[in-house]
C-alpha cells in the first residue's frame, strides 16, 4: 500500500507531496525500486507532537523497504527539481575534473568522513563484521579495493574547513 497523493492532475516532474506524475514516471522508470512518498511523515513532523497515522505509515514502508531492498527512491521531498538538477550537474562537474583537481578536495580521512576518494580507497568487503561488532571477518581475504570514487559533502566548516 503506497502512501502517494494523486490528486494532481498536473504532468510536471516536480517531486511535491502532490505530484502523480513524479511517482508514476519514478515507477515506470524500475518497477524493481520502491517509490515512497514522505510528505506525511514530513509534514507530522514539521507540526511537532505525535506521529499522525499516515506518518507512522511511512515509516513503515521506509523500514520495510530498506529491510527488502536496501535502498528507495524517495518522492514528496520537498527539494524542487530546479535544486536536484543543478546538484546532478555539479556531481558530473566534479567527476568530469582531473584526477589532481578533484584530489584537492580529498581530506586524508577516508570514506564517510567527508572529502573526495579516488577510485581503490572504499572496500566495502573488508568492512564485514561479526554480528557483534567484535572483529573484521574476512579482512585478510577481502576482494579488491571497489572501482568507485566518491564525494561526501558535509557541513562542517566549524570543525573541518572544506578545500578552497
Amino acid at each position: 500500500n503506497n502512501n502517494y497523493n494523486t490528486n494532481n492532475s498536473n504532468n510536471s516532474m516536480d517531486h511535491s507531496p502532490t505530484s502523480a506524475a513524479a511517482v508514476k514516471a519514478a515507477e515506470a522508470a524500475n518497477s524493481a525500486v520502491p517509490v515512497l512518498n514522505i510528505a506525511a511523515f514530513r509534514e507530522a513532523v514539521s507540526k511537532g507532537g505525535d506521529l499522525t497515522e499516515d506518518a507512522k505509515n511511512v515509516a513503515s514502508q521506509w523500514r520495510q523497504a530498506f529491510s527488502a531492498q536496501g535502498f528507495v527512491q524517495i518522492v514528496g521531498h520537498g527539494v524542487p527539481d530546479e535544486v536536484i538538477e543543478v546538484a546532478y550537474q555539479k556531481g558530473k562537474d566534479f567527476f568530469a575534473l582531473p584526477p589532481e583537481a578533484k584530489a584537492k578536495c580529498d581530506l586524508g580521512k577516508g570514506y564517510g568522513a567527508g572529502g573526495y576518494n579516488a577510485r581503490g580507497v572504499e572496500r566495502v568487503s573488508a568492512s564485514v563484521s561479526k554480528p557483534d561488532g567484535s572483529e573484521l571477518v574476512g579482512a585478510q581475504n577481502a576482494r579488491p579495493p571497489d572501482l568507485v570514487e566518491s564525494m561526501v559533502v558535509k557541513r562542517l566548516a566549524e570543525i573541518d574547513p572544506i578545500p578552497e
